[in-house]
């Protein structure tokens, strides 16, 4: 009875051991030092950015994004701005496939003495580990012309896990198409946003991988042979 119970309790520990959630991660750099600007709409600005991309690897660890944060202030009519942010996979110079994840409609930064962080909470967003994303802040089709913002950068290479990257366009057929990105460098723009993100496990309702499986059989298996060889003994 001693062994059967033993036998029960491993394969209890098996089954917790590979269930266990692995440890939230929360990775970038919030603090800005340059920027990347004018982004929004104005005709009478040159070189007015559409869209600021941060391109990111999905840690092992944590693949399901949950937040994240960016920092915004004003640049003209900054109040006025309209956008929307993004995630896609992206591949070279130009974002792949449909957006995973769109917010609503924000609004731009009024501040011109410093920078707004915003958060986008309740992202709940499980992405594929080693696969390359981006986080798109995209000018609004709605947005008027005249309203610009500062998006905070970073001159270092804060972030190894990706960069930074422009385009004039902002749209999903602009974005997608080849060429639409520029890599930016860190005396233009910065080499990464100011930005954190919040990665958490994956649900523990998830489906097991078969390794986790075949060590949970193992263990039922153990206990069954155990019953019946003790069950045998004491007829």
């Amino acid at each position: 009875m001693r062994i059967t119970l033993r036998v029960s309790i491993i394969a209890s520990a098996l089954v917790v051991a590979t269930s266990l959630p692995l440890t939230a991660q929360t990775f970038g750099s919030a603090t800005p030092d340059n920027a990347a600007a004018p982004f929004g709409r104005d005709a009478l600005l040159p070189g007015v950015i559409g869209t600021v991309a941060q391109t990111f690897s999905t840690p092992s660890g944590s693949p399901r994004l949950q937040s994240f944060t960016i920092q915004l202030s004003d640049f003209f009519g900054g109040a006025g701005l309209l956008f929307h942010a993004s995630i896609f996979q992206f591949n070279i110079d130009r974002v792949v496939g449909p957006s995973l994840y769109t917010s609503a409609i924000n609004t731009g930064s009024s501040n011109i003495f410093g920078y707004d962080a915003l958060t986008f909470a309740g992202v709940n967003l499980l992405l594929t580990p080693g696969n390359t994303y981006a986080l798109l802040l995209r000018t609004d089709t709605g947005s008027p012309d005249g309203a610009t913002n500062f998006v905070g950068t970073t001159v270092g290479n804060s972030f190894s896990l990706g960069g930074l990257f422009i385009s004039a366009g902002s749209t999903d057929i602009e974005v997608g198409t080849a060429g639409a990105f520029t890599a930016s460098d860190a005396t233009t723009y910065g080499q990464d946003a100011a930005f954190t993100m919040d990665f958490g496990p994956a649900p523990i309702t998830s489906v097991p991988e078969p390794a986790s499986l075949a060590f949970v059989a193992m263990g039922l298996v153990a206990i069954g042979a155990f019953r019946r060889r003790f069950h045998n003994r004491t007829m």
